[in-house]
């Protein structure tokens, strides 16, 4: 079907459209590698000025999977090029979309000092300017480095922080995610009750989003 669609397609833009989808239906069955190949691949063939938002998009797309199969320097080096690019094409919400990569591949790497500072700046400026998505992913991002550090007070903090920022948008597999996250730092504390309600909240939503793609 993909392959069908980038034959007829002739807009560039549109062709990288159907490439990013391509790439991220490869790393959703769990096919990592072949993604990553064809997102270096569309990186190398397509510039910023074609498409400003999906090539953004695709940079992304590539940072993460990088970060996912533990390809750090890669992803670093990406990220940082990335960041410039932001800076120079003067838009601040990526910039601080990229920064949390940048945050989490430093945590990755066990840099956890410099994964605190930068994610806890990206918190204070999306809050600012008033960039809510980019501090639901830097909550959550935080609660995972406290929790890897074992400040389970801080962890669940954040987790909260990201639960109330979720509140009014139709996320909810985020939130699902965020709310298992939140009970498994409650079981690690020993609240097995808390820790029991949320995971059943969040099963709950998983059965919503399973039913919602034809799953049973």
């Amino acid at each position: 079907q993909f392959e069908y669609l980038e034959n007829i397609i002739t807009e560039i833009d549109e062709k990288l459209l159907v490439t990013v989808h391509k790439a991220r239906f490869l790393i959703r069955i769990g096919n990592l590698q072949s993604s990553l190949l064809l997102l270096r691949e569309a990186l190398k063939n397509n510039s910023i000025n074609d498409n400003e938002e999906i090539h953004i998009h695709l940079r992304m797309l590539t940072s993460s999977t990088l970060i996912i199969l533990s390809n750090y320097e890669e992803a670093l080096n990406l990220i940082k090029e990335s960041l410039a690019l932001s800076i120079l094409k003067k838009i601040p919400q990526t910039r601080l979309k990229f920064l949390n990569l940048y945050a989490m591949c430093c945590h990755y790497k066990s840099n956890h000092k410099e994964a605190l500072k930068v994610l806890n700046e990206v918190e204070k400026e999306a809050l600012k300017l008033k960039f809510n998505q980019v501090g639901i992913t830097t909550n959550h991002d935080l609660a995972v480095v406290y929790y890897r550090l074992m400040d389970f007070d801080k962890s669940i903090s954040s987790y909260k922080k990201a639960l109330f920022l979720l509140e009014g948008h139709n996320d909810i597999l985020r939130k699902a995610m965020t709310i298992n996250g939140l009970a498994t730092t409650y079981f690690r504390i020993g609240n097995f009750q808390k820790a029991l309600a949320l995971y059943n909240e969040a099963i709950s939503i998983y059965d919503i989003v399973g039913q919602s793609l034809g799953y049973e």
